[in-house]
Formats: C-alpha cells, structure tokens, sequence
C-alpha cells in the first residue's frame, strides 16, 4: 500500500501533472469564490452606504436652505379696514422683496382677535405663519376673559412692535352732541344708547366701560368683528358712538358723517391739536392707546425671529412708510423682540388695572 501510494504520487508525470492541477484548480476556484461573494457583500453595503449619504446629503440641504423659501402668510384678527389690517398690508407690500418671497394677508376676524391668535398658536413654529397682535389681544382680552386660551409671552415669540396709536371718542353726526359734555347728557336722558366695538375683549370695549363707570351713563355695547365694521356702523347711525384710531375715523370726519369729540390719552393730539383730551372734557380715567406688532408662535427658531424683526423695522424706517403712518396718526416705531416683551408686560399691568377698576367683564 505505502508503495502503491508512492507509486500513486511519484508515478508518471502525466498523471502527476493532472493531480496537481486539479488540487490548485479546485483550491482557486473555491477562493475566487469566497473572495467574490466578499467583494459582492462589500460592494453591497458600499452601494447603501452611497444611497444613505447622498439621502443625508439632501436633507441636511433642504433643511440648510436660508428662511425663508416659501412664502409667508400674515393672519389679521379683524375684518379689513382697521389699523391692524393696515400694517399687515404695509409690512408684506414693503418687506416682500427684502425677504424674498411673497407675503400672504389674511383676515381671520372674531372674538375679539382670540380666534386668529388660537390658530397662529397651533401652526408649526417655523415663522411661514405670522400674526398681527394688538393690545386687545395681548393685554386687555386676558385681563376681561382669564379663560382665554393662550397667554401671549408663553405661547408667542414677540417680533417686533411697529406702531402705536391714541383712541378717539366718535359720535355720528345725527346725535346733534357737541363735545363729550353734551354726550354724557344725552346718555343720561336715552339710557341704553347702542355703542359700538371692534370686539368684546378689544381696546374699543374697554373704553365703552371706561366712560360707562366714571361717566356714571348707561350704554349698551354693540360688538363689531374690527374698526373696518364698527366705524361704518357709527356713520350709518346703527350705533350712537365708538372708541377708535384716529386713521378710521378721518375720513368720516372730513365728511362731516361723525364727530370726533376728544382723545383718550392724557395729551392731545399733534395731528388734531384742536380736540381735547376726555380729561379735558369733563371724564377722568379713560386713557386709552392701541399697540400693534408681529408675533410668531412661541419656539419659532431665534434666527428666524431675528431675521424678520430686522426686515420689519427697516420696512417700518421707509420714508414712504413712515410717512403714510404720520398722516393716518400712527406712530411706527419698530423694536427688538424683547423690547416687545417688556411692552407687553408694561401693558398687561395697565388694562389690567384698568378693568379691575371698572370690574368690567365680557358680555
């Protein structure tokens, strides 16, 4: 057997030849094998790697992409026509190409700025969705109605605040009255006289209480959804009179349709010097102004707040801008979010003191 073995392996070269071929042709082909189905895995997991990256790669870019690049709505909380609607078509007509894209207006009117406020609240904090906010939404609403269902510093990011405006007493033309003498005396023999708002909850709500308590009258409040309603109510004579901006009323006045009788603030006017303040007339207690800005929904990234905060106030320092506010007697003012913040805070604590001293409440 050893021998045939020897015989087997050192036999004729042929067959020696043939052995060894065999042997190394199997022992290749198994390794080419192994090494191609490794080279095939590696190549496999290569391949999805590729794919991830590259997936990676466009999303990091998409979500890279500068804010903003798409367009961007602005939510009035009042019909068309009042202050408010005024400086959300100013900002998006001013603003538009600075930013880059288009800026969408949208009234959403009802209770008195609550109902846009809620909707901007519940929109996805990523600044495409703004809201134009005044003191009744963010100061005296809370202050009448603890039950609202936002608080404006918790629940939004201040932008900026881009104008101010004193109120004016207004009366229609028909009512025969004078100045806010003969008003309070024609109240008091027509108890119940209809008197309109921009809202329950509104600074035009407000000052309708206001004047009922240290006037010692009798009015009976009639809601409207914005100054772009109410104020033609008081020219048709379906309301008696109105707490509004100086910029509604203008016009009518020029018409000689209603009567401005004075102002609501402890100076008078630069723009109507000639109209006394309510102290002046004869009604302590009714100091009235309207501040008006740009919220976000609270965790909109700080860049994008800051971004649109400096846009706005440059579109609000516009000659042109600035101009058309002066005439319509608006103050633009413009400001950093936090100077907004502190503001707000200033005035949650005067309308709520006002409506704590006339216990006024939401009817």
């Amino acid at each position: 057997m050893r021998g045939i073995i020897v015989r087997t392996i050192a036999g004729s070269k042929s067959n020696t030849h043939s052995t060894v071929k065999f042997v190394v042709g199997s022992f290749v082909r198994r390794n080419a094998l192994r090494s191609s189905a490794r080279l095939s895995g590696i190549n496999c997991i290569g391949a999805k790697l590729v794919v991830l990256m590259f997936a990676v790669f466009l999303g990091c870019s998409a979500l890279a992409q500068p804010f903003p690049n798409k367009p961007i709505r602005i939510i009035i909380p009042y019909a068309p026509g009042g202050s408010p609607d005024t400086l959300g078509r100013t900002l998006a007509q001013a603003s538009s190409d600075a930013l880059g894209q288009q800026i969408v207006v949208e009234n959403r009117p009802g209770g008195g700025g609550t109902i846009a406020a809620e909707a901007v609240m519940r929109v996805a904090a990523d600044g495409y969705t703004l809201l134009i906010g005044d003191s009744s939404v963010y100061a005296v609403n809370p202050s009448l109605n603890p039950k609202l269902p936002y608080e404006m510093l918790r629940d939004f990011a201040p932008v900026t605040l881009a104008v101010s405006s004193p109120m004016f007493l207004a009366v229609n033309a028909g009512l025969g009255v004078e100045d806010v003498k003969s008003f309070v005396a024609l109240s008091q023999t027509k108890p119940g006289l209809p008197f309109g708002s921009s809202g329950n909850g509104t600074v035009h709500h407000l000052g309708l209480e206001l004047m009922k308590a240290n006037a010692k009258i009798d009015l009976t409040h009639v809601p409207y959804k914005g100054a772009g309603q109410s104020v033609p109510a008081v020219v048709a004579g379906d309301v008696g009179g109105i707490f509004a901006a100086i910029n509604t009323l203008l016009p009518h006045a020029r018409s000689s349709r209603i009567r401005i009788l004075a102002i609501a603030a402890a100076e008078r006017s630069q723009l109507m010097p000639q109209i006394p303040t309510m102290a002046e007339a004869g009604v302590q207690g009714v100091d009235l102004f309207i501040s008006i800005g740009v919220f976000a929904p609270a965790k909109t990234p700080r860049d994008v707040v800051e971004r649109l905060s400096i846009e706005f106030n440059k579109a609000l320092a516009l000659p042109e801008v600035r101009q058309r506010f002066f005439n319509a007697g608006i103050d633009p003012i413009g400001s950093t979010p936090e100077r907004y913040a502190e503001a707000i805070r200033t005035e949650l604590v005067h309308y709520g003191n006002l409506v704590r001293s006339v216990a006024a409440k939401m009817n």
